[in-house]
């Protein structure tokens, strides 16, 4: 589907999901992040982390069209702090069992971290090569995320994320690339991608 298209219809569906605790139809995309993955690690074997997996339709994706030896899934569902509001607590326990039934055919490549990312990444250990950001989309906790993140990454991989359209994340992403002197990074679609080759 034409993106122009595309990201109005995404908009309207992700309103709807939010206020009646479940979307229309979806047509499955793969997100410019991932086609960048592809395009630069073809079929190597990598290590996957995706902060923000909702209910899993990018995370399947992303196990459709890479060749992923380890996923990580960082994402609290409703134990959530209060001050987060994209989607109610019932939804997001709803999202959490819809990803685990989504991905059951993956389990044995996934780990799951039912926690906030700020808290999550004490528990990982070495490197990733593709890591996807898409959690709580805050300024600060965006950037923190950039920050945090950016620091597991391999020596050749793609950090990528989602909502680039949205002032929160948008600020976060200017003032990350400033802050660490990055020059090599796209925006495509709704996708902010940093890179090495």
């Amino acid at each position: 589907m034409n993106k122009t298209i595309r990201k109005p219809l995404v908009r309207i569906n992700d309103r709807f999901g939010k206020t009646f605790g479940f979307k229309l139809k979806r047509v499955p995309y793969s997100r410019p992040s991932t086609l960048k993955a592809l395009e630069i690690f073809n079929d190597k074997p990598i290590r996957v982390i995706e902060i923000g997996c909702a209910a899993g339709n990018n995370t399947l994706d992303v196990l459709k069209q890479l060749n992923v030896s380890e996923y990580i899934i960082i994402d609290p569902y409703e134990k959530i702090d209060n001050s987060y509001d994209d989607y109610s607590i019932a939804r997001l326990a709803l999202m959490r069992k819809q990803s685990r039934k989504k991905l059951r055919n993956y389990e044995d490549k996934i780990t799951w971290i039912y926690d906030t990312s700020s808290k999550a990444i004490e528990r990982i250990n070495g490197s990733a090569d593709y890591i996807y950001v898409d959690g709580d989309h805050r300024y600060s906790q965006v950037l923190s995320d950039m920050d945090n993140y950016y620091n597991l990454l391999a020596d050749r991989f793609v950090f990528g994320g989602h909502d680039i359209d949205q002032p929160d994340v948008a600020k976060a992403f200017v003032d990350f690339i400033a802050n660490k002197a990055i020059t090599n990074y796209e925006i495509k679609d709704s996708d902010w991608i940093v890179y090495h080759r």
